[in-house]
């Protein structure tokens, strides 16, 4: 092999001894039969006459503060002078902000206003006034980190993940409990299962001390009755990649009587996978399951209880679910409920669906309604009088409904909400507790709202979990949001 360097414009170097030359490299390199060096041929091996240099951004409140790494820490206390800083508002930051002496490395930048992107690089210079070294152009936003929100922990203990360079994040979906003792914990669904993590016993460091392994997948709800953990699951990591792990999953029945030391009791294997499930009054709604089959192995396992909604029992055993009511009619993503009335969200069809569920075995759709772009997730005020629904799509907006008179299919738009910016982005989980919506909204965090005015809701608080940028998916950042402790504690799942 022959690399030639950036010194010429790629001449041949023909009958010239290699010795005391700096513009030719030379390297021989002799494979064994069968052996394998290289991921993919052909391969590239570079030299280069230059050093790197790391360069980070970290934003906050009105401020982004910038960090830096020489490559080679001894050479750049002899080659480096100091270091100039370039801020700009496009991709060729030309604006000198900051000289910056070596070791250092590093400045915060105040002069910047939230929500506008910046585009900074910084310079190596040495004594001779020259640059050495220059950084990438990096991004960043200055965004308000929390608003009448205070953080208290974050627990980041799952296991390693082989496989996030597919997709497969580490975490989904979370939800609570509370134990006998008035304990809180926090379940929390991973791409290998769901951690029982206790945040009660010392609240500036959760501990986990359960885990319920499941199928693999990207996606997991949870939900409690009585001391049960129900665990439902897309059980879809084989959709990524046929090789990868793919085991059909049906609805996970866990005992939480000693949260320290959880059984899985059982499996309701009327689905093979599940988008999500809800809990109430001692029923369980099971939603989004769409195969009618699944393999693994040699082995083909059928969906007998396959349906659009389906009701199971969990009162007469709530260690195993009984099927006892289903519909079919459209896909359902997320269902919300309030009494007698089930509210569905037709993400594909941009609707939403009432349904008539006094009686559990015979569910009767009674209205729906269009104008919720991809129709994700809803909630219901705790008097019944207003649905609050959220759109999973760029500019996804919050909306709520007065739905007094539902049952005469009369249903009437109230108001719609959006973040400041978020015409790009999507929002995901929402609920009501009290007079206050909240709202786990990927790229925001968690963002709450006031509802006592349902026709004006009210932004009153955030706490953002997320460093977006112009490169980030809208489904990044938080996914789900747990906020029914007795304790003011809120949890936030982030992928």
């Amino acid at each position: 092999l022959v690399m030639l360097s950036n010194y010429d414009e790629g001449a041949i170097y023909e009958n010239d001894e290699a010795y005391n030359m700096d513009v030719q490299y030379f390297c021989w390199l002799k494979k064994k039969a069968g052996q394998t060096w290289f991921g993919s041929e052909p391969a590239v091996l570079q030299f280069r006459n230059f050093w790197d240099i790391e360069f980070n951004a970290e934003p906050g409140d009105n401020q982004i503060n910038l960090e830096w790494q020489h490559e080679n820490q001894d050479a750049e206390i002899v080659e480096i002078e100091h270091y100039e800083i370039y801020r700009g508002l496009n991709n060729e930051p030309d604006v000198l902000i900051a000289e910056i002496d070596v070791g250092i490395n590093s400045y915060l930048d105040s002069d910047v206003i939230n929500l506008t992107t910046y585009y900074y690089k910084v310079i190596g210079i040495n004594n001779a006034g020259e640059p050495l070294v220059v950084s990438d152009v990096i991004i960043s936003k200055p965004f308000l980190i929390a608003y009448n929100t205070e953080f208290t922990s974050n627990w980041n203990g799952s296991n390693d993940n082989p496989y996030l360079d597919r997709g497969i994040t580490n975490y989904n979906d979370v939800w609570g409990y509370i134990d006998e003792n008035g304990k809180e914990y926090a379940l929390l669904g991973a791409w290998n299962g769901t951690h029982i993590i206790d945040i009660s016993s010392n609240p500036s460091h959760p501990l986990e001390v359960g885990f319920i392994p499941g199928s693999f997948s990207t996606h997991r709800d949870i939900k409690t009755y009585s001391h049960y953990m129900y665990v439902g699951t897309e059980a879809n990591i084989g959709h990524f990649d046929p090789e990868l792990p793919g085991d059909p999953e049906g609805i996970q029945v866990v005992d939480l009587s000693d949260p320290h030391n959880p059984i899985l009791v059982n499996e309701w294997d009327g689905v093979v996978q599940s988008h999500n499930i809800m809990e109430a009054d001692g029923y369980l709604y099971v939603i989004g399951s769409v195969n009618e089959s699944a393999d693994s192995s040699d082995i083909t396992y059928e969906a007998w209880g396959l349906n659009d909604l389906i009701i199971l029992d969990l009162i007469s055993n709530p260690a195993s679910p009984e099927l006892i009511g289903q519909w079919n009619g459209d896909y359902l993503h997320d269902v919300c409920i309030y009494e007698d009335i089930l509210y569905g969200c037709g993400i594909f069809t941009n609707k939403m669906y009432a349904f008539d569920i006094s009686d559990k075995t015979s569910p009767q759709k009674i209205h729906e309604w269009s104008g919720v772009p991809s129709a994700h997730a809803c909630w219901v005020s705790e008097d019944g009088n207003t649905l609050f629904t959220a759109s999973e799509t760029t500019n996804g907006h919050i909306i709520s409904w007065d739905v007094t008179d539902v049952a005469n299919e009369n249903v009437n738009l109230l108001d719609e909400w959006l973040p400041q910016g978020g015409e790009n982005w999507s929002s995901h989980n929402l609920f009501v507790k009290g007079n206050y919506l909240y709202i786990s909204y990927y790229v925001y965090g968690l963002q709450i709202l006031d509802i006592s005015d349902p026709t004006n809701m009210v932004y009153v608080g955030h706490y953002d979990t997320y460093y977006e940028s112009d490169v980030s998916g809208i489904f990044e950042g938080a996914w789900g949001t747990y906020p029914f402790f007795n304790s003011q504690k809120v949890i936030i799942s982030d992928r």
